[in-house]
């Protein structure tokens, strides 16, 4: 989880790439960590690969149901992708 909650500071810092590289970091770990999966989406998003967001946010939604940020995050960039 270290790796996640580093990635979500890089993150936030704008340090796009490392973030990526952390998220991916613990999915090796963990590829069931749905927390992961969905801050690589959030990156992904703010990259502008909105095709390997939504990739993500599906995963971090069917990984864990209850993670209503995972899916409010898919319907936020399907919207703005012009999916329904």
């Amino acid at each position: 989880m270290t790796q996640v909650n580093l990635g979500v500071v890089y993150a936030k810092e704008g340090r796009l790439e490392e973030a990526e590289q952390q998220f991916l970091g613990a999915l090796a770990v963990d590829p069931d960590l749905d927390k992961a999966v969905m801050n690589l989406g959030v990156v992904y998003a703010q990259e502008g690969r909105l095709d390997d967001a939504v990739r993500e946010f599906r995963t971090a939604a069917a990984l864990n149901p209850g993670n209503s940020q995972a899916t409010g995050y898919l319907q936020e960039i399907e919207n703005r992708m012009g999916r329904k």
